[in-house]
């Protein structure tokens, strides 16, 4: 099963809310998938944060907006 980074982002944005990492992933993100992904997030999905469902499915969605970090991250590369 991939890993999945937006279960961090939330609390790696300093938002301090989020749903645990074990409720919605296998693994945690590590840190270098969710510093692919912050910019991104912040950029293409703020009205989703801090729900990581929501901003998941948002950057599936905005896949060919993200930066290549990012798009490798979510397509699990």
């Amino acid at each position: 099963m991939r890993q999945s980074v937006f279960c961090a982002l939330p609390i790696t944005l300093g938002l301090g809310i989020g749903l645990p990492a074990k409720a919605y992933s296998a693994t945690s993100a590590t840190p270098q998938q969710v510093a692919a992904c912050k910019v991104d997030a912040l950029r293409l999905c703020p009205l989703d944060i801090p729900d990581t469902r929501l901003v998941e499915a948002c950057m599936h969605r905005r896949i060919a907006d993200l930066s290549p970090a990012c798009r490798d991250t979510v397509q699990g590369k």
